[in-house]
């Protein structure tokens, strides 16, 4: 008797919540969505391509490959920065849109790895690497900054300024200027005026 009163009752209590079945799959399938979808707005994923124009990027993460991407630079209002990144850079793909084919997606590039390690270690020392040979230090203990560049230095200025020395491979400048001013030729004076 009470087995068939278990037995009534479990069925009763079955046909009361049986309209909220569908609603209860329902909420489970949106929170398994939602739960997707933030799944996919950070992905750490890699260059894979880079655009003809140099502007837009491809990114895998996973086993899928993003369609052409915009990537962050440091700047890009009325101070622009332009950075290409290298195909095999790690990045972070960033799918704002939390989509499954990330077409609202950005690349976060800049996350060194072993094929790009990081230039330097030494936490004083702000280093930028272009290319091998093309390095710039600047050591924020002692002010120095150091400038390595292979080949030459074009400065589009109409004027360079120095407010101490500058010296070449040789001497100074101010040293070039004093033996200019102490050299003469026989039966002639110093140069005038000095420099």
């Amino acid at each position: 008797m009470l087995e068939q009163f278990d037995q009534r009752t479990e069925l009763i209590v079955r046909q009361c919540l049986r309209e909220y079945d569908d609603k209860i799959a329902d909420l489970e399938a949106r929170l398994e969505e939602q739960a997707r979808r933030i799944r996919n707005i950070i992905q750490p994923a890699k260059i894979s391509q880079i655009h003809d124009s140099k502007q837009k990027v491809k990114v895998t993460y996973g086993r899928n490959e993003s369609p052409w991407l915009k990537w962050f630079s440091t700047m890009q209002g009325q101070m622009k920065e332009y950075r290409c990144p290298s195909v095999g850079e790690q990045c972070i793909l960033i799918n704002y849109g939390g989509g499954d084919n990330s077409t609202q997606a950005w690349a976060l590039c800049g996350v060194w790895s072993d094929e790009f390690p990081l230039p330097d270690n030494r936490p004083h020392i702000h280093t930028m690497e272009w290319a091998p040979g093309f390095r710039l230090e600047i050591n924020t203990q002692t002010g120095k900054v150091d400038w390595w560049v292979p080949t030459k230095v074009t400065f589009h200025t109409p004027l360079v300024h120095g407010t101490e020395h500058v010296r070449d491979f040789k001497r100074t400048m101010q040293e070039d200027r004093d033996i200019y001013n102490d050299h003469g030729h026989p039966f002639m004076p110093k140069p005038k005026p000095q420099q």
